[in-house]
């Protein structure tokens, strides 16, 4: 399980209980709280690339239509990872990611397929 990386809000109450599950399932990788720890473009290409759904559900969709007035057309896959890496808080939580695949915690329960 260590090459695990579960990246998530602390200030988000779905991440945090997430956070408790895993642990509890033995859960030892990475933990990065995306808003106060750096998370490269490569880590972002990364979880987008792995991730087996539609790649808008790695985004908070109130967060991106903020920050783009309401006017979110369709991104390509770069253009999106590109925006996520300059605005990280659109970045769906808690997301649970090893080097081949990615699980979105909503619901938490879904984080335990990784391990």
């Amino acid at each position: 399980m260590s090459d695990l990386t579960y990246y998530h809000n602390s200030r988000c109450s779905k991440s945090r209980k997430g956070l408790d599950l895993i642990k509890e399932k033995g859960f030892s990788g990475r933990v990065v709280n995306y808003l106060n720890d750096d998370v490269s473009r490569s880590e972002l290409e990364m979880i987008f690339s792995n991730y087996k759904g539609p790649v808008m559900d790695l985004i908070r969709k109130e967060e991106l239509m903020k920050l783009t007035g309401g006017r979110h057309t369709d991104f390509s896959t770069d253009e999106l990872i590109d925006f996520v890496f300059n605005n990280i808080k659109v970045l769906q939580r808690p997301i649970l990611a090893s080097k081949r695949d990615v699980v979105i915690g909503r619901p938490t329960e879904n984080l335990v397929a990784l391990l």
